[in-house]
């Protein structure tokens, strides 16, 4: 249900506005009522409403002052103003601020419900516009995903030309001015200790290390297993040479401390490093 906050300095129109409203047909609820802006602002937070109805014209803080802070905290969030023919002046200011609905008084409830109506429609479509903005970008999210673990499979096949262009254009690698290395992760084991679904558990608690070592530093990296080994890419600026070499020990390290998930399970690191330049081929 969309969530709706009242203010007006006068009690009375916050009871009727309360009254007229047809709130289920309209698939929303009154959480909240504030007698003056200040009040409003401190519930603000609380409540998180999806809609404002309020007074233009109120003591202290009036109503464009409070829809100006509104807008700065919410940027979503949709407003009626409540104003008198002798106010409509104010009533357009508002509306310059990004305001689209206003009643004048005395309040009709008919053209109450209907302004309602259309904001909840209003919101229904900003709400289904952001999924689909959401599906977009996770599908986005995963092709550009799949095209940077191609670059793993090209580099172990020798297959690709690796130009700092090409790596942006083909694989999503947003290769910088610096270092480019990339490492191999061999794991040693017995394949009858271990079924494919261990192997499985082993592969992402490795990731899950791999990425956590690395997250919060300046730079572009990839990491996946091909069968039993993992292969990485690194780009970074040469003054974080130090940082990653000691980042790099420090997963081999984690991953050492945690025999008690990979059991039996030998590492070897190695890395090895890749000149770019310019948009040449490599």
């Amino acid at each position: 249900m969309w969530k709706v906050m009242i203010v007006d300095d006068e009690k009375l129109i916050c009871r009727l506005v309360k009254a007229l409203v047809k709130w289920d047909e309209l698939g929303m609820e009154s959480v909240a009522t504030a007698e003056n802006a200040l009040e409003a602002l401190e519930l603000l937070e609380e409540v998180s409403p999806d809609i404002l109805i309020t007074d233009i014209r109120m003591p202290g803080m009036d109503g464009l002052e409070l829809i100006r802070e509104v807008k700065k905290r919410c940027p979503e969030i949709e407003i009626i103003i409540i104003s008198g023919y002798a106010h409509f002046e104010y009533a357009k200011n508002a509306i310059a601020l990004g305001v689209g609905n206003y009643i004048l008084k005395p309040i009709n409830q008919d053209e109450l419900n209907k302004t309602l109506l259309k904001i909840g429609e209003r919101l229904k479509e900003k709400k289904h516009v952001r999924k689909l903005e959401t599906a977009n970008r996770q599908a986005t999210n995963g092709d550009k995903n799949r095209l940077r673990k191609t670059l793993l499979e090209d580099l172990i096949s020798g297959r690709g030309s690796f130009s700092v262009g090409q790596l942006a254009e083909s694989y999503y690698f947003d290769c910088k001015p610096g270092l480019f290395r990339t490492f191999i992760l061999q794991m040693d084991y017995d394949p009858e200790e271990y079924s494919e679904a261990s192997m499985t558990v082993i592969q992402e608690k490795t990731q899950e290390i791999f990425n956590g070592c690395l997250s919060g530093s300046d730079l572009e990296s990839v990491f996946d297993f091909v069968r039993e080994s993992g292969y990485g890419v690194l780009n970074y600026q040469k003054q974080d040479r130090e940082y990653v070499r000691h980042q790099m020990r420090e997963f081999i390290k984690q991953m050492d401390a945690n025999k008690e998930v990979l059991g039996n399970v030998e590492l070897c690191a190695q890395l090895r490093a890749i000149n770019l330049t310019g948009g040449n081929p490599v």
